[in-house]
């Protein structure tokens, strides 16, 4: 498994993508291809904690391992994703609250029933036209109770189903975090510093003291 990270180059003319860390499936009995990509995605979320850190993978990399803090991932959906609403609000009565929501229709089935709008891309170097849906829903087989989007996208000539859909725990209104910067470290403690300050101003002259 090999994690890259997109950049844009000023001599490219598209973005390109940097390898920068690998992992090696060991094989059955060994952690998961999903469990290692985890493992790296969380060496990026802790080695750049001022930073949104969004995954994207392919179909086989899906799986609450990837639910990692402070990142999102997306990952293209299998034609047999059992896909459910988000979890209804609690009604007050004794017992479990339901964790997820109505059966939605099968994704081959869902384009008939979505909200289809036009949006504008970057892809391959370009800037295209094509036509989306999206709806809220919980991917529970895979992610379980994390709200997270389904995304249909299909050509401007495609009158019927989609051309591909994803999976996404990216919100569209998630608030931007604002960082503060890190501390610089220091030797001294701020409290040891304080009694040396004061030290300091209560301490007679030394006699051979001379000012410079």
């Amino acid at each position: 498994m090999i994690a890259g990270i997109v950049v844009r180059l000023p001599y490219c003319s598209h973005p390109v993508c940097l390898p920068i860390l690998f992992r090696l499936w060991a094989g059955k009995g060994a952690a998961s291809p999903v469990e290692l990509a985890a493992a790296m995605l969380t060496v990026l979320a802790e080695t750049f904690p001022h930073k949104q850190i969004h995954a994207v993978g392919d179909a086989a990399y899906h799986g609450r391992p990837l639910l990692v803090p402070d990142t999102t991932i997306t990952t293209r959906l299998p034609a047999n994703a059992a896909l459910h609403a988000p979890a209804p609000p609690r009604t007050g009565r004794r017992g479990r609250p339901a964790k997820k929501g109505r059966r939605l229709p099968r994704l081959i089935e869902l384009p008939a029933t979505a909200t289809w709008r036009t949006a504008t891309v970057n892809r391959y170097g370009r800037t295209d036209t094509i036509a989306i849906a999206e709806a809220d829903c919980l991917w529970y087989g895979a992610f379980g109770d994390t709200t997270g989007r389904v995304v249909l996208a299909r050509e401007p000539d495609t009158a019927s189903g989609y051309d591909l859909a994803v999976f996404t725990t990216g919100r569209r209104h998630r608030r931007r975090r604002h960082h503060r910067p890190p501390r610089r470290r220091t030797l001294v403690r701020p409290e040891v510093r304080t009694r040396l300050r004061r030290h300091a101003r209560q301490a007679s002259p030394h006699p051979d003291r001379r000012p410079i």
